[in-house]
């Protein structure tokens, strides 16, 4: 062409770009696009705008805020991607670019990229920390459970706490654990039970799926739920492979729904033989006291002293009077003696002088008199020592000290210790002596059965 162009073949700059753009949208309605992520920027509106490169060539990229919604992991720079969209040309700086609908990880899928940067984000925030862990209770009256309620989980779940537990309470709250919606309606389920304090225990969860079907119990808003709860968590998602982030945030992790039941109650049967088990121990123990005391008691009783206290008594009277013998004997002997002696010196000369020979006798007749004062003054406190001593030993072998350590004597009508129900029958009349009295008694059936082995 050597003239100038002719009107109807100039193109302005906007008619161009909408050329160009109309045969780009007709060339690449929908297209894959992979490529390393570089210069990645997101607006206030919520938009993200980055540079797609390979090892030669880039592209610019625009993901809107309505199709970012639909992207589960976080875009970062130096990540390898998938861009799914249309190729279209932005008229004010004559650049062409992606427009992208959709967008996920080369190399590894979608949810998985998500799960690892959720799981490392909240793990630096210390959501999963085992100190943030708390026991669960004990004995829950009232059980709560987040789950759908017509799925096998629910059953699973009321069958096991029924047979284990019948009488805690279980109260359900229906929820969507799968699809649009479902994070969100566990969310609600979660705070109404905390916000109305209904319930003891939460059991959050659902039966087993892919990850994409478990995909609602490893977003945020459920994860910091669990974590934040008031409530103790028990998490059941899914079977025992599979492991969500709530199952890591909560206090307590379920392999499956029916394990978390089983976790959250103990059987009702279990508890029953712990209390046998205590019921037979303590029995046991109690037996062999009793067994003991009865045999000390038994030997206590065999002793002459207890059962013939009397013939103690007696010995020591006996005792006592034979010193007051022997000691009347001695002064008998001695005044004899001194009879004697007067009598042999009574017709000697020396009795005109008395004072000169009664010197010598006065001098013998003191010496036997300080004896026998003395003998007179240490016989009976020695044996009042004697019997005082006596007196207390005999008091420790008595009945009644016995009777006043809390024990008791059952006698017949003769007086006879009664010391097996064998020895007794129906309607026989008997004696109980205690520490303050004695009872009148009557048989009115016996029982041959030990009460201790």
């Amino acid at each position: 062409m050597n003239g100038p162009p002719q009107a109807g073949e100039i193109w302005s700059v906007t008619r161009l770009t909408q050329k160009l753009q109309a045969l780009l949208s007709r060339e690449f309605a929908a297209l894959w696009v992979e490529g390393e992520i570089s210069n990645y920027t997101r607006s206030q509106a919520g938009h993200r705008y980055f540079t797609l490169k390979d090892d030669k060539n880039q592209i610019k990229a625009a993901l809107f805020r309505g199709s970012a919604a639909g992207v589960r992991f976080e875009p970062a720079d130096g990540q390898k991607v998938l861009a799914y969209g249309t190729v279209e040309v932005y008229g004010p700086r004559s650049e062409y670019q992606i427009i992208v609908g959709r967008l996920l990880p080369a190399g590894q899928g979608e949810l998985e990229l998500a799960f690892r940067q959720l799981h490392a984000r909240l793990s630096a925030q210390g959501l999963f920390a085992a100190e943030r862990k708390r026991p669960l209770p004990v004995f829950p009256r009232r059980i709560g459970v987040v789950t759908s309620p017509h799925g096998a989980a629910i059953r699973d779940i009321l069958k096991v706490l029924g047979r284990r537990a019948p009488q805690v309470q279980v109260v359900v709250a229906p929820a969507l654990v799968q699809g649009e919606g479902a994070s969100r309606s566990i969310v609600r389920a979660i705070a109404a039970f905390n916000r109305l304090a209904l319930v003891d225990l939460l059991i959050v969860g659902r039966g087993g799926g892919s990850l994409e079907d478990l995909w609602a119990f490893n977003e945020e808003p459920t994860v910091r739920a669990v974590a934040d709860s008031g409530i103790p968590v028990i998490s059941a998602v899914g079977h025992e492979v599979d492991v969500t982030l709530c199952d890591l945030a909560a206090d307590v992790r379920a392999a499956t729904p029916s394990v978390a039941a089983e976790l959250a109650v103990r059987d009702r049967r279990e508890w029953e033989r712990g209390v046998q088990d205590l019921s037979r121990r303590f029995t046991a123990q109690t037996a062999y006291l009793l067994g003991d005391g009865r045999e000390r008691l038994r030997a206590l009783v065999k002793r002459y002293g207890f059962r013939r206290p009397e013939d103690a008594l007696r010995t020591f009277v006996q005792t006592t009077d034979l010193l007051w013998s022997r000691m009347a004997r001695t002064i008998k002997t001695t005044l004899a003696a001194l009879r004697k002696d007067a009598q042999r010196t009574a017709g000697r000369p020396v009795l005109r002088r008395p004072s000169h020979w009664l010197s010598p006798y006065a001098l013998r007749l003191v010496r036997p008199k300080d004896h026998l004062q003395a003998i007179m003054t240490q016989v009976p406190a020695r044996s009042r020592e004697r019997l005082i001593r006596f007196g207390g030993r005999l008091d420790a072998l008595s009945p009644r000290a016995v009777l006043e350590r809390g024990y008791a004597v059952v006698m017949d009508g003769s007086g006879k210790v009664i010391d097996s129900v064998r020895s007794v029958e129906a309607d026989d009349e008997l004696s109980t002596w205690l520490r303050d009295g004695r009872l009148q008694t009557k048989v009115l059936k016996k029982a041959t059965k030990k009460l201790w082995p």
